[in-house]
């Protein structure tokens, strides 16, 4: 079940509007947590008006994802995961590698692609359709994934 956290509030199960199919594929390298932590906040310091702007940005973008997940929307869904990944490519949380299998999903067909976790390697999701899914699990293995993990969301 997927959850909602707000720092300093109580964790939310969020009931889904209907199962939603993601792709986790893993990367052969990660970068810990707090080093990309630091150098957003660095980002911040050097320009609070408008890597602040963005924070707000990327909450704003949460909050309709969270919408369309009670409201099982997968096609809204998918726009706001790229929507969020743009936003994490400014911040340099993303990484080369982490664009091209983000990339290469969408161009396969998945509805939506970005990072997961801490960035900078790791691990990316991607939204997918049963149809396009065997397209897009391809694609990401092709494109240098070490595995590519199915699950569903309910």
């Amino acid at each position: 079940t997927p959850v909602y956290f707000i720092k300093g509030q109580p964790i939310q199960h969020i009931t889904i509007g209907q199962p939603m199919r993601l792709l986790v594929a893993t990367l052969p390298h990660a970068t810990p947590t707090y080093i990309t932590v630091g150098d957003v906040a660095k980002l911040y310091s050097n320009n609070p008006t408008r890597i602040g702007g963005i924070f707000k940005t990327i909450g704003q973008l949460v909050e309709w994802a969270r919408q369309a997940l009670l409201e099982g929307d997968m096609v809204v869904l998918g726009q706001l995961m790229q929507a969020n990944q743009y936003h994490l490519q400014t911040l340099t949380v993303s990484d080369q590698m982490l664009d091209t299998l983000c990339d290469a999903a969408l161009d396969a067909g998945a509805l939506g692609a970005k990072l997961s976790g801490g960035g900078r390697g790791g691990n990316m999701i991607a939204l997918v359709t049963p149809e396009r899914e065997t397209y897009v699990q391809e694609a990401l293995l092709a494109n240098g994934a070490q595995r590519v993990i199915p699950t569903t969301l309910q």
